[in-house]
């Protein structure tokens, strides 16, 4: 997971190193994220409690993916950025 100082969200790195595709389930705390409110998710589903948030996604066999959330997802729409990384789907 990578954040910055000052900003609400961050990118997380995920990867499936099993043959077969997978769904990855994992939580985070809320206050890594500085999230003092719900954040919008990119590229995985989250559900928000008030102490941590669970991220879920599917991925195809040894793939990657890079998760975004809050104020990085805006960075990139704004330069018109289309990034993807990996095979990911949503079920």
């Amino acid at each position: 997971m990578h954040t910055l100082p000052g900003q609400a969200g961050g990118v997380i790195n995920v990867f499936n190193l099993a043959e077969e595709t997978q769904e990855i389930r994992f939580t985070v705390p809320r206050a890594r994220l500085n999230a003092n409110h719900d954040l919008g998710v990119c590229r995985a589903t989250a559900i928000w409690s008030a102490d941590e948030v669970e991220f879920r996604l599917f991925l195809e066999g040894l793939t990657p993916a890079v998760v975004l959330i809050g104020e990085i997802m805006d960075q990139y729409r704004s330069v018109g950025v289309l990034w993807r990384i990996g095979r990911y789907s949503e079920h």
